[in-house]
C-alpha cells in the first residue's frame, strides 16, 4: 500500500512539472517570446492569446515567433509580420492608424455631439 501511495504521489508530481518546448540562448529571448505570445491573439479562438491556445494555428504562430526570435528579429518586426499574415485583428493592441483612430475617437465625438444637441434642444 505504501509503495502504491509513493508511486501515485510521484506520478502526480510529474504532472505538475513544466514542459519546456522551446530553448533559448538567453533569458531576454524567453521573455520576448512570452510577451509576444501573450500579446498576439489566436485567429481561431475568440479572445484567447496564442500562449494559452493549443489550436493548430496557434501552435504554428508560436513556432513562427520562436524561429523569428532565433533569427534575431525585433518585437515590432515579428508583430508586423504576424499582422501582415493574419490581419491586425490578431494583435491585442492594434497599430495606431487612421482607421483605429476613428474607432477610438468616434464614441467621444458621439458623446460631445449628443451633449451639444441636448443643450441646444433644452435652450429652445
Amino acid at each position: 500500500m505504501n509503495k502504491f501511495l509513493f508511486l501515485l504521489s510521484f506520478v502526480s508530481l510529474l504532472s505538475f512539472s513544466e514542459i519546456n518546448l522551446y530553448s533559448f540562448k538567453s533569458e531576454t529571448q524567453k521573455e520576448l517570446f512570452d510577451e509576444l505570445t501573450y500579446e498576439i491573439g489566436c485567429p481561431l479562438c475568440a479572445g484567447s492569446n496564442v500562449s494559452g491556445s493549443s489550436a493548430p494555428i496557434a501552435l504554428d504562430i508560436k513556432e513562427f515567433i520562436y524561429n523569428e526570435i532565433k533569427n534575431g528579429k525585433t518585437k515590432s518586426e515579428i508583430k508586423n509580420e504576424v499582422a501582415s499574415k493574419f490581419g491586425d485583428e490578431v494583435l491585442f493592441a492594434p497599430p495606431r492608424n487612421l482607421s483605429t483612430l476613428l474607432l477610438y475617437f468616434f464614441p467621444l465625438a458621439l458623446v460631445f455631439f449628443s451633449l451639444f444637441f441636448l443643450i441646444k434642444v433644452k435652450n429652445k
